[in-house]
């Protein structure tokens, strides 16, 4: 596995799966896919770390904004990562939660009782959630976008203004 690799090529989602164990199904932004050796939460915490994110502090605040202890969407390397459970597990304490970049989420469809994301890529996985809960995971993800772009264009803001190229004044 080699996460550096794996984002130049552009990850459009990852989640697990049992192919000769418990594994990482990663899926790029070409539609193409690999198999990784390791598991999907040491994949997350790897793709953490290489945005040099504290995972447990991301997650900590994120439920905080949004008032939602669990399967929160996380803001890492600049991307909103939407929580999906796409299987169901065979041994206790098997993670069953893949993550999708929001931006590449095309929508939800259903198929009889079953509820699947469609990637840009073309794709569509399955999701173990009814269409109700999928879509508000994918409106938490947009709010959190939302509040992403907000800071990040301040920021901006902030910078050019340092650098004299940007005065930001409110007009009364």
């Amino acid at each position: 596995m080699n996460i550096k690799r794996d984002i130049e090529k552009g990850i459009e989602c990852f989640y697990p799966v049992y192919e000769d164990g418990d594994r990482t199904r990663v899926v790029y932004i070409d539609g193409s896919e690999s198999v990784s050796d390791i598991r999907t939460r040491k994949y997350l915490k790897d793709l953490a770390h290489f945005y040099d994110t504290d995972l447990k502090a991301l997650t900590s605040h994120t439920a905080e904004k949004l008032g939602q202890r669990y399967s929160n969407p996380l803001v890492i390397g600049g991307e909103v990562w939407v929580p999906f459970y796409v299987r169901k597990p065979v041994v206790r304490g098997d993670m069953c939660t893949g993550y999708f970049v929001l931006r590449y989420i095309e929508g939800l469809s259903r198929v009889e009782e079953n509820v699947f994301v469609k990637m840009a890529s073309g794709i569509y996985i399955q999701i173990f959630h009814r269409r109700a809960t999928a879509n508000k995971r994918l409106n938490n993800a947009r709010l959190l976008e939302r509040e992403m772009y907000s800071q990040r264009e301040l920021e901006i803001f902030r910078m050019l203004e340092r650098e004299g190229l940007y005065l930001y004044r409110t007009i009364k």
